[in-house]
């Protein structure tokens, strides 16, 4: 017996696409994605570029200041004060991160 596509079985690439993407009105895929950066210019370039319209605007996480190429200051200060909203977001794309 083989696992075709049927209703109750979905085909490899549908189940693929539910997994990365979430399917809006009129057969638009919105990826699921959480995207962070410390510094807002950079979401500001991916918004106005080619791509930047597939993007739901509720997924974009960005800081205020940056960290200046300062690994400390992006991991224990800056960074540590998005990671909340960063699982916020995460938590309403219904992404589970098992371990």
């Amino acid at each position: 017996m083989s696992l075709e596509s049927t209703p109750e079985t979905p085909s490899s690439s549908s189940r693929e696409s539910n997994f990365y993407y979430n399917e809006a009105s009129g057969r638009r895929y919105v990826p699921r994605v959480v995207l962070m950066d410390l510094e807002p210019g950079t979401m500001d370039s991916l918004r106005s570029g080619a791509y930047g319209q597939i993007f739901r605007p509720d997924n974009f996480v960005f800081g205020q200041i940056g960290a200046g190429n300062n690994w400390v200051k992006g991991h224990y200060t800056e960074g540590a004060e998005l990671i909340d909203s960063v699982l916020d977001v995460r938590k309403e794309l219904g992404i589970v991160i098992a371990c």
